[in-house]
């Protein structure tokens, strides 16, 4: 439908949801003629494809997408069992299952196990064609892994379907309060990254580097752009509306926040609702798999990408819990036939829902995402630093199996480290100094202590980041 709004361009009106989001001409030229043609002719990609048919599927009814969801996993088990050494070799996972409740008799795959067995976890052919990543972890356990162009696809047609609930359609105007890699780019790279930015219509803004200054800019920059949705870790929204309200500046008028990184906790809602936007949305993903599950306009839970993921959630002895119980995350990746994850366990906490939301999507609901929150790093100078910072440095040093930064109440940082067998040498010792000090542009005091484990906390998770300055 077409209509005028005044003082404003023609907008049309756009449905992902049960909710009608007004848009522009131009985000409906960028949706429906330079994003297939981008992805379809320039990269030869299959995104927009998918993203069209998850705007279908999500109105599937529970028991079609189980079946999906089964068609799918057979279909992974069977490539596993034939091509995958790590599978094919274990008597422990068949050729296929009768139901995705059988599931629960397969082993759990762990990250020490994907470290051990990283090359036994390839597919056989597909060496050549691994893309290889590394996260740093929300638990602290650094990690790399493969995955294929065939999962990208997926993944970033189910993080574009989960946007679109919080009215970020394709080529809307989208700024990003992200973690944005330190190391220093080229010219033409620096050139060639803000003509994609530019065509993409996003802009990002480094949290990592986040103080004051920094806020006070991104501010005024979101006022005169005007994007309609921000993307951003959730501790950076939230300390970026402290900060318009510390400094009694006129609130955004954004139409969403979509939060990530970390669960946002009802406070930090209302903060982040009352300074930046008119609703904030809460995400799920990992390194490993995108994003997983996201709230719609209905808010009673997070839709568990079904089409993409298996999502589990079990108790101590492996079982399914129960409604509204906490449990571990075991994650299925249905398309990633490079290097198989069955049954991943991501090492987060969360609570699982067998209600159906209100909105009429029949997709299985995480009620709450429960261990994944880092504390944020102060600087003596008044500058944030989210807890993710650390992840993503730490993945650099492959010896470094896990890790724990604790800050003091005097701003000193203690980092514990658990290494490998041959401990952390000098060189490596130097470079995480020399990275903390860049990132954080601070001297404060750092000390590095190599332990053989980490002790829980006493809320029995692994948190990365504990901070003894005030909050």
């Amino acid at each position: 439908a077409l209509c005028q709004q005044p003082g404003r361009a023609r907008v049309f009106l756009h449905s992902t949801s049960t909710t009608v989001y007004p848009v522009t001409l131009i985000q409906q030229l960028w949706e429906h003629a330079y994003f297939p043609f981008f992805e379809g002719f320039v990269k030869r990609r299959q995104t927009h494809n998918l993203y069209r048919k998850a705007l279908d599927t999500q109105w599937l009814p529970r028991g079609e997408l189980e079946h999906l969801q089964l068609t799918s996993v057979n279909e992974l088990l069977a490539h596993a069992k034939k091509r995958v050494p790590f599978y094919k070799e274990s008597g422990s996972y068949p050729h296929r299952v009768s139901s995705l409740a059988e599931l629960n008799k397969l082993p759990i795959l762990t990250k020490t196990a994907i470290r051990k067995e990283s090359q036994r976890l390839l597919a056989q052919g597909k060496e050549s064609s691994a893309w290889w990543k590394a996260t740093g972890g929300s638990t602290g356990e650094p990690l790399k892994f493969a995955h294929d162009l065939t999962s990208h696809e997926w993944r970033t047609a189910m993080s574009l379907r989960g946007y679109s609930w919080a009215g970020a359609l394709p080529g809307t105007r989208q700024a990003y309060l992200w973690g944005i890699p330190s190391q220093p780019q080229g010219a033409s790279a620096q050139l060639k990254e803000k003509l994609h930015q530019m065509l993409d219509r996003k802009r990002f803004y480094n949290c990592f580097d986040f103080g004051p200054t920094q806020m006070r800019r991104c501010y005024e920059e979101l006022r005169t752009w005007k994007p309609q949705v921000i993307v951003a870790y959730t501790n950076a929204a939230y300390e970026l509306a402290r900060f318009i309200e510390q400094q009694e500046l006129a609130p955004l008028e954004v139409d969403a926040v979509i939060c990530g990184a970390e669960k946002v906790h009802p406070t930090q809602r209302e903060k982040i609702r009352q300074m930046l936007a008119s609703d904030v949305f809460d995400t799920y993903g990992s390194r490993e798999f995108m994003l997983m599950a996201a709230e719609c306009e209905k808010h009673e839970g997070l839709h568990v990408s079904m089409e993409n993921v298996i999502v589990e959630v079990v108790d101590d002895d492996n079982q399914a819990v129960g409604d509204g119980e906490t449990g571990r995350i075991l994650v299925t990746d249905l398309h990633n036939y490079t290097m198989p994850f069955i049954r991943y366990e991501v090492g987060d906490l969360a609570k699982m829902s067998s209600r159906m939301c209100s909105c009429g999507r029949q997709s299985q609901l995480l009620e709450e995402i429960v261990g994944r929150s880092l504390d944020v790093i102060r600087m003596p100078d008044g500058r944030v630093i989210p807890g993710e910072l650390f992840p993503h440095l730490m993945k650099d040093f492959p010896q470094v199996q896990r890790f724990r930064l604790h800050q003091k109440a005097d701003y000193s940082l203690n980092l514990f480290v658990v290494t490998q067998d041959n401990g952390l040498d000098d060189t490596a010792e130097a470079s995480i100094r020399e990275g903390i000090f860049r990132l954080a542009k601070s001297d404060v005091p750092v000390t590095i202590t190599v332990l053989d484990e980490l002790p829980l906390t006493r809320s029995g998770k692994h948190r990365v980041t504990v901070s003894d300055v005030p909050q």
